[in-house]
């Protein structure tokens, strides 16, 4: 099991080939790549289109893409997936550091890709890139929203780290791939008889 890749979604003939590829970039690149079908903060929200990988990484844009071809489906998945990542943002506060949805889906996500169009991982990647240290924090801020690894703003929304320790600390601190898969981890149980 890798602790660089985390899959919480179906694989499916559709979207195997995708999986598989982000999967191999992750490994061979050493860099966190989550895959998921939709935010894994509450189970609350459901979403009627079931066609759809939400790609996560830091440093690149959140990326949602499509593989079932129904474009009006998806656009109401991505606005469902919008609307309720900013009701999370504004229930645990992350809202006065990151801002209303409308301010960071422009500039941290992108939408206009389908599977068709996706040729080459690492052409993926350069092309969701993000420069700016600042569009580089909302990102982990929104991505810890995605994944469910939700901390206490106060200890989160301090500046943009300037030395190495601290932007390993704050990372440390929004997001691990081991303690997300733990959390999320679907364990089948096979024999209790060592509980009595």
């Amino acid at each position: 099991m890798s602790s660089y890749f985390f899959l919480e979604a179906e694989k499916k003939s559709k979207n195997a080939a995708l999986i598989e590829a982000l999967k191999e970039y992750s490994e061979s690149n050493q860099t966190l790549v989550y895959v998921i079908d939709r935010p894994l903060t509450d189970q609350k929200y459901s979403y009627k289109y079931s066609e759809a990988l939400i790609v996560l990484s830091s440093k690149n844009k959140i990326t949602i893409i499509d593989y079932g071809n129904n474009e009006d489906q998806f656009q109401d998945f991505v606005e469902d997936v919008i609307e309720d990542i900013g009701s999370i943002s504004d229930k645990y506060l992350y809202k006065e550091v990151i801002g209303r949805p409308r301010m960071w889906r422009k500039s941290l996500l992108e939408t206009e890709l389908c599977i068709e169009k996706i040729r080459n991982i690492t052409q993926l990647f350069k092309t969701t890139s993000l420069f700016q240290e600042t569009d580089r924090k909302k990102l982990d801020l929104l991505i810890s929203l995605f994944i469910g690894s939700i901390n206490d703003i106060d200890r989160v929304k301090e500046d943009i780290p300037n030395t190495v320790l601290d932007k390993v600390k704050q990372k440390i601190q929004l997001f691990d791939g081991d303690q997300t898969r733990f959390i999320y981890k679907r364990f089948q149980i096979k024999n209790l008889s060592y509980l009595s």
